[in-house]
C-alpha cells in the first residue's frame, strides 16, 4: 500500500507533499496525531506523535509490515483491506457488549469498542479483555477451548450434542488476538469448572498454545484434556475436522481424551511426534499421591530413610 491509501483508512488528509496528518488507530486519537509519509523504494513511513508503535497501529488496521514495504506484490488493495466477512462480540458477564473482532476478507482482523453513540472506536484502550462467549462460559459446568472465535462458533454448535449425551451444560470459548495470547486472568472465568477441554490447530504454535492454557487454567479447573483430533491435516483446526466428521464422532473423541492437571512447579514434557498424549500421562502421573509402605520410616518423606549409613 503507498502512503494514499494508508490515510484513506485512518480518514487522513494531506500535509504536504507525499505527507498526510490522520488520526491513529491504536489509541482514542482526537486530535490527528499520525503522521504518514511515502519513504524510499514505495515503503511508507508511519510515526504517531503519542507514542504508539508501528506494530500496534499495523495490527489495528489489519496490516502487516509487508503490505507498507512497498513492491506490487505486497500491495494489498483497499478493498481487500475493508472487506467485513463477520464481527464477533465479546462481552462482559452480565452481556453488555464491551468489544468486537472484525474479520475480512481476505484473512485479517481488527478491533472495535462501541463509541456510545452508534459508532465505533477502532481500539480496546480501557477496556477490559475477556474471553469469547464469557456469559455462557461462566453457566457452564464443562468448556471447550478453541483457537480462533470461528472455531469457538463451530465447537458451540456441537457443544449442544455433547450437553445431551453428558447431561452437563457445555460452552466454547476462545481468547481474543489467537495463538499466544492467552492471559492468566481469563482462567479466572474457568474457576470450579468440572472439566476443561483444550482443541489445538495442528501445528507448533497450536500445541504451544493448548500447554500455556493447560498450565493456565489447571488451578481452577478440576480436570483437563488435551484433545488429539485423529486424522487432522496439518495445519488443520477443528472446523477442518467436524467438517467431515459427526458430534457424536467428536463425543467419542472427547470420552476417549485422558484427563489430568499438570504440577505448577515444573514445565509441562514436550509431546513426541508433535502429540499430545505424554503430556497428559505426565500430567496425570504428577498427580498421583506417593504411597508410603507399612514400616517405612522416613526422615524426609519419600527421599531419605532412617536408618543406620550402610559402610562401603
Amino acid at each position: 500500500m503507498n502512503a494514499r491509501e494508508i490515510a484513506g483508512l485512518v480518514h487522513g488528509r494531506p500535509a504536504g507533499q507525499g505527507r498526510y496528518q490522520g488520526k491513529c488507530p491504536a489509541h482514542e486519537d482526537r486530535n490527528p496525531s499520525l503522521s504518514i509519509m511515502e519513504g524510499k523504494g514505495g515503503r511508507v513511513l508511519l510515526k504517531c506523535h503519542a507514542g504508539c508503535g508501528l506494530g500496534d497501529i499495523l495490527e489495528t488496521l489489519g496490516l502487516k509490515v509487508a503490505d507498507i514495504n512497498g513492491g506490487e506484490g505486497n500491495r494489498p488493495s483497499r478493498q481487500r483491506i475493508m472487506q467485513i466477512e463477520t464481527t464477533y462480540d465479546y462481552r462482559d458477564g452480565t452481556g453488555k457488549l464491551l468489544f468486537q473482532v472484525v474479520r475480512y476478507i481476505p484473512k485479517g482482523f481488527r478491533q472495535r469498542r462501541p463509541d456510545g453513540a452508534g459508532g465505533w472506536i477502532w481500539n480496546l484502550n480501557g477496556v477490559p479483555r475477556v474471553l469469547f462467549h464469557l456469559p455462557e462460559v461462566l453457566a457452564s459446568d464443562i468448556v471447550l477451548i478453541a483457537e480462533g472465535e470461528k472455531d469457538a462458533l463451530t465447537l458451540q454448535e456441537s457443544a449442544k450434542y455433547l450437553a445431551a449425551k453428558d447431561g452437563r451444560s457445555y460452552a466454547a470459548t476462545t481468547n481474543p488476538r489467537g495463538a499466544g495470547k492467552w492471559h492468566d486472568e481469563y482462567s479466572q472465568s474457568l474457576k470450579g469448572k468440572l472439566r476443561a477441554y483444550i482443541f489445538s490447530d495442528n501445528d507448533s504454535p497450536g500445541r504451544a498454545h493448548a500447554k500455556n492454557i493447560f498450565d493456565s487454567i489447571a488451578p481452577y479447573v478440576k480436570a483437563i484434556g488435551l484433545v488429539d483430533l485423529p486424522g487432522l491435516k496439518p495445519k488443520g483446526d477443528v472446523s477442518d475436522w467436524l467438517q467431515k466428521h459427526s458430534p457424536e464422532e467428536l463425543w467419542q473423541v472427547v470420552q476417549s481424551t485422558p484427563l489430568g492437571k499438570p504440577s505448577r512447579r515444573e514445565e509441562p514434557s514436550p509431546p513426541r511426534n508433535g502429540g499430545h498424549a505424554d503430556h497428559m500421562q505426565a500430567a496425570v502421573q504428577d498427580e498421583r499421591p506417593k504411597v508410603r509402605l507399612p514400616g517405612d520410616n522416613w526422615l524426609v518423606p519419600n527421599r531419605c530413610r532412617a536408618g543406620p549409613i550402610p559402610r562401603r
